[in-house]
């Protein structure tokens, strides 16, 4: 059985789990609300395994969400390599993590 996938967005150190990802940007079930307030930021996305880490670097983020919760994040100026790895890891098209965490899991 294939080890479970999860993702990460990591901004100012803390890691915030992601719960959903397009290529235009994810949605997390909370954020702290001095990051939301801040509005715009750099962080990394993490894609976490028991024993691999891959992580997108430096992404230039903005946040959209006034309560602590169901923060969406908008992923801007993307390089290449960026727009690459992350259309492999979500299936470029299929727009939802969900679909990738499936086919992880069904191996």
């Amino acid at each position: 059985m294939a080890p479970k996938l999860q993702v990460f967005l990591v901004v100012d150190g803390v890691k915030l789990p992601v719960e959903e990802l397009t290529l235009t940007g994810c949605r997390l079930s909370w954020a702290p609300e001095l990051l939301i307030a801040q509005k715009w930021a750099v962080g990394d996305l993490l894609f976490s395994a028991v024993d691999v880490e891959i992580s997108i670097k430096n992404l230039k983020l903005s946040f959209n969400g006034g309560k602590s919760w169901q923060v969406e994040v908008a992923f801007h100026q993307l390089t290449e390599s960026q727009r690459r790895v992350l259309g492999e890891f979500i299936g470029e098209g299929r727009g939802e993590l969900r679909h990738f965490r499936r086919e992880v899991a069904e191996g």
